[in-house]
């Protein structure tokens, strides 16, 4: 473990999140230790304050695009885990700790705050749970905080944490912006319900493009997602009955990802490009695989104009 954050520490962590504030639980926390060199929190290792500058904007960037509420304080193998910053004078703070698959869309909530996952270590030191193995503190089973064998010890300080899958829907939640969202993740993004507010469409993708663009310059049509290409932008078939036509949707703009077979309403201007820059090579690929064992592919591309997505609205 380092040493912890002096004064002049405390004012550096302060600035790397604000406008936000930092919560008392963070403060204790960086002033006890500024981090670990290995995985010493039940295999959890504890970020720097020199790592969380340097990882900041990679996360708050694309492909993440994360709240800025969200500081990734520990890090394990294919695990991130995120608390939460305060937004001054809202009053909804949450101190609970959550936890991902680095290759995953989803969070748990995996302690009620940073007090009882340090407690929870801390039983599990005591009571001679945890070992040192490759470099890390782990249980017998190499099981690390998120594992199942140490899931009644993370229980004992955090009783209405997560469980299993499907056990409470408030102790789980998307990666990227859902309307399930807490309202200070989406408040960190400046999203509220009035950005999912469903205004109606204005036309159909048959007349937008027989007829051209309107003058105010989008207009708002309702459909279906079809196939979907994603990465740090998505680009993807959208149809309404009357036709169908390419779309593209950059989420650091709609801040709502679409998703395949979903229905949305969307404002969308003409032009810019139908494709996602991975989806041509992605095709040359799998066709130039598929020749090699005797086999071909057929591609179906919609016909229409393409377009680009300015909001995306869900409708449930």
């Amino acid at each position: 473990m380092k040493p912890g954050l002096d004064d002049d520490g405390i004012a550096s962590l302060a600035a790397l999140i604000a406008p936000f504030d930092l919560p008392e639980q963070l403060v204790t926390l960086y002033r006890w230790h500024n981090g670990s060199e290995r995985g010493v929190f039940a295999g959890w290792t504890m970020e720097s304050l020199e790592a969380l500058t340097e990882q900041r904007q990679f996360y708050l960037g694309a492909p993440f695009n994360e709240p800025p509420v969200w500081l990734h304080i520990f890090r394990a193998e294919y695990t991130y885990v995120v608390a939460e910053v305060e937004i001054r004078g809202r009053g909804d703070y949450d101190p609970s700790i959550w936890w991902g698959d680095t290759h995953d869309g989803g969070l748990i909530r995996a302690f009620d705050s940073l007090e009882t996952l340090v407690a929870t270590c801390a039983d599990l030191v005591e009571e001679d749970i945890l070992a040192e193995r490759f470099g890390a503190l782990l249980a017998p089973d190499m099981s690390s905080l998120r594992g199942q064998s140490l899931r009644e010890y993370r229980l004992r300080h955090s009783p209405t944490a997560f469980t299993e899958y499907g056990a409470s829907a408030a102790n789980e939640q998307p990666r990227f912006p859902e309307r399930s969202w807490p309202a200070a993740w989406l408040a960190s993004l400046d999203v509220g319900p009035e950005r999912w507010k469903l205004r109606g469409a204005a036309t159909t993708i048959r007349d937008l493009i027989a007829n051209g663009q309107s003058v105010r310059g989008f207009d708002t049509i309702r459909g279906s997602v079809g196939t979907l290409w994603g990465g740090d932008t998505y680009a993807f078939e959208f149809s309404d009955g009357t036709g169908t036509m390419h779309l593209a949707c950059d989420p650091r703009q709609t801040i709502f990802s679409p998703t395949s077979g979903q229905e949305y309403e969307v404002d969308v201007t003409l032009g810019a490009g139908p494709y996602h820059p991975d989806y041509e090579p992605y095709r040359a690929a799998l066709t130039e695989a598929a020749e090699k064992i005797g086999h071909s592919v057929r591609f179906s591309t919609p016909q229409g104009a393409p377009g680009t997505v300015i909001a995306l609205r869900p409708i449930d």
